[in-house]
């Protein structure tokens, strides 16, 4: 007898209720996280075992992504990228397999926009490949919106040139596409769509006028004024407005008229009734708009203020992308402000553990202390009677700064309370790597080495390298496992004891973990307990 599925699609239907009822992730509370993180896990579950049956056995596609098509943008909303993409990427296949063609662009403009926002441009890409070529040349409002996103993608990526061409496509296609269509793939009507695409290309050239000089940054931005000119009696909705707005304060700012800009700005940040399309906040834009105007002023004080501000504010619900922008700006101003000699590193070292503090308190001020503190117990004791040479000052900096790579990782991911897939767990192992760019970035080449290398092990299993570490960062390695494990966050609930802590990096010793360090580990909570 066939299954009806009707339990597991009442389940379903019910999940996206409760997840539409709840708020954002950033704002939930500890048992809001634990109900979020059950859904998920359920509905993970749940597409698992459709996605292995045989197509005669699975549930009613087109019934189910009734249901399923609508969350990825409501999971994005609340905070939930990474779920998105998981559940998303589950779901597509069944989607293809089943001839869905229109529903299946959808969920794979979905897994496309998550993959760019994890800075995977050639994987996001590759879906919009895919998409195209499962839609054979038909037009149709679901492959307007994924070339549209194809634009987006292109322009996080810096190729100005693809971009524009992707959204005179998407704005091409949809000038011949029946408005109720727009509706239901887009969510947009066919105005406030092409609306969105002239947007985009007005967004492109701003981005491009920023990136060059000279007559070629001033063709830029006679073409960028002229293309806002043109959308100044265009019939945007609100939230497309705001973003008008918003591209003409960065115009003014391209333009040096930086306080015109800050005028524009400082009255949509404080418009309590505006919000972007889709709804998003674009208060994160508006922010990183007000640190750039700042930046360019030469006033670094008020740009990392404002910079600050972004990063807080790009956690909740900003607008696509945008988290990247906020932290192209961030490492721009930290370069700024310490770059001219008159701080210390000490200072630098502050300002980007506060960036981290602004995306996650616990990962920038608890654990990185904590981390940084016992790396230098350590070293005393492996230095003073073990024979190590290690620099205590640039150990104890990759102490505060292990985990900054962690600004590049959703914060979704971060704090995913949820068993991890094992994709998800290889996107929040590229922190390493990220720390180790951004380090390199601001000019801090000695400690990027420590942090690149701080999950390394001494057995070579470890990453992102997969070969031993080097002393600075074994003994780095030990301490965030440590930490780690004794002391409570949001994702470990229940701290667990320092004998049962030791016990587990004693097994790993001369493996996973420097013996030397595993010893010094065992004195230094010894002393403590006595």
């Amino acid at each position: 007898m066939a299954k009806t599925w009707g339990a597991e699609f009442q389940m379903i239907s019910e999940a996206v209720r409760e997840i539409r009822r709840r708020p954002p992730l950033p704002q939930a509370s500890a048992e809001s996280l634990d109900e979020h993180a059950r859904i998920i896990a359920h509905l993970q579950n749940i597409l698992g075992l459709v996605a292995t049956l045989p197509a005669s056995q699975r549930p009613p596609a087109d019934q189910w992504d009734e249901v399923l098509g609508p969350l990825w943008r409501l999971l994005f909303a609340k905070g939930a990228d990474i779920d998105r993409y998981s559940l998303a990427k589950q779901w597509r296949p069944v989607l293809f397999e089943a001839g869905e063609t229109d529903r299946y662009l959808r969920s794979t403009t979905a897994v496309a926009a998550s993959a760019r926002n994890f800075y995977h441009f050639d994987e996001a890409l590759e879906y919009c490949r895919e998409g195209r070529a499962a839609a054979r040349g038909r037009p149709s409002a679901a492959l307007a919106n994924l070339i549209n996103t194809e634009g987006i993608i292109h322009t996080c990526a810096g190729d100005f040139d693809s971009a524009q061409a992707s959204f005179l496509d998407a704005e091409a296609m949809a000038q011949t596409l029946p408005e109720e269509e727009l509706q239901k793939w887009a969510g947009l009507g066919r105005s406030d769509f092409l609306g969105q695409e002239r947007l985009n290309r007005i967004d492109v050239l701003l981005r491009r006028g920023f990136a060059s000089e000279g007559r070629e940054k001033a063709s830029v931005v006679a073409a960028a004024r002229s293309a806002l000119e043109e959308m100044e009696t265009y019939p945007l909705d609100l939230g497309f407005r705001q973003l008008y707005l918003q591209d003409t304060a960065e115009l003014a700012i391209l333009e040096d008229r930086f306080a015109q800009a800050r005028e524009i700005l400082t009255q949509l940040y404080f418009d309590p009734q505006a919000s972007g399309p889709y709804r998003f906040s674009l208060q994160a834009s508006q922010s990183r708009l007000m640190s750039v105007a700042f930046s360019r002023e030469g006033d670094w004080d008020g740009a990392y203020h404002w910079i600050r501000k972004a990063v807080r504010e790009s956690v909740g619900q900003c607008y696509p992308a945008e988290e990247q922008f906020v932290l192209e700006q961030a490492l721009l101003v930290l370069r700024g402000l310490h770059g001219a000699g008159a701080s210390t590193r000490e200072d630098l070292i502050r300002d980007l553990v506060r960036l981290l503090e602004e995306k996650d308190w616990y990962t920038g001020r608890s654990h990185a202390r904590g981390v940084s503190l016992l790396a230098g117990r350590l070293a005393e004791r492996l230095c003073n009677g073990g024979g190590w040479s290690v620099p205590m000052d640039v150990l104890q900096e990759a102490g505060l700064l292990h985990d900054i790579g962690k600004l590049r990782i959703p914060w979704s991911l971060l704090n995913k309370i949820a068993p991890l897939t094992p994709k998800e767990m290889d996107i929040l192992r590229e922190h390493a790597r990220h720390g180790g760019d951004l380090l390199r970035a601001i000019g801090m080449p000695d400690v990027a080495e420590v942090v690149e290398q701080h999950h390394e092990a001494m057995d070579g299993s470890g990453y992102p390298e997969g070969r031993p570490p080097s002393d600075m960062a074994a003994v780095i390695a030990v301490c965030d496992a440590y930490e780690a494990s004794v002391t409570p966050n949001r994702r470990y609930k229940e701290p667990k004891a320092k004998v049962t802590a030791l016990a587990e990096l004693v097994s790993g010793a001369g493996r996973i973990y420097h013996r030397d360090v595993v010893d010094a580990l065992i004195q230094v909570v010894q002393a403590d307990s006595r």
